[in-house]
């Protein structure tokens, strides 16, 4: 029964990830109407920084020209953007680790496993948990430096 409910939260923990990665790029996209100031903010954002004309990758080439963007950030932002694609389109399969003793069978290791291609373009296979804990930490990172940075462009627009 523990492996149907790990199965259960492993399905919620995807779709936790897939709504954190829109949150983020709504961000994105708040940025980027901030530091261009559009006359018509909600047609630029609803036809241009619609996702089906300009993608996450499009956006984040965006980000690194606008004025001290910091260029690790664009790095993490990357990261997020694969570790959501990881786990949205690929299977996630329980791997089991087992031992014969004394003609039983002892599980040794049971975790969630992903392939993954990584930035060599090889196919590998993560731990699911470790991509979760590396998400929710970027996350939270990019996160916070995005608010900061719209309100450091609020300011400055303010200020002029």
């Amino acid at each position: 029964m523990k492996n149907k409910f790990s199965q259960i939260e492993a399905s919620n923990t995807i779709g936790m990830i897939v709504t954190h990665a829109i949150d983020v790029e709504m961000k994105i996209s708040n940025v980027i109407i901030a530091y261009f100031e559009p006359k018509k903010d909600l047609l630029f954002q609803s036809i241009l920084l619609d996702s089906n004309i300009m993608g996450y990758g499009q956006k984040l080439k965006v980000l690194s020209n606008l004025d001290y963007f910091e260029k690790n950030i664009i790095e993490k932002l990357r990261k997020l953007g694969q570790i959501r694609n990881s786990v949205a389109h690929n299977s996630i399969a329980l791997n089991i680790h087992f031992r014969s003793e004394k003609k039983k069978f002892r599980i040794t290791e049971a975790a969630f496993k992903l392939k993954v291609m990584n930035s060599s373009g090889k196919i590998i296979e993560k731990d699911f948990e470790e991509l979760k804990s590396d998400f929710y930490n970027l996350h939270t990172e990019v996160s916070e430096y995005l608010k900061n940075y719209l309100e450091k462009i609020k300011e400055e627009k303010n200020d002029s």
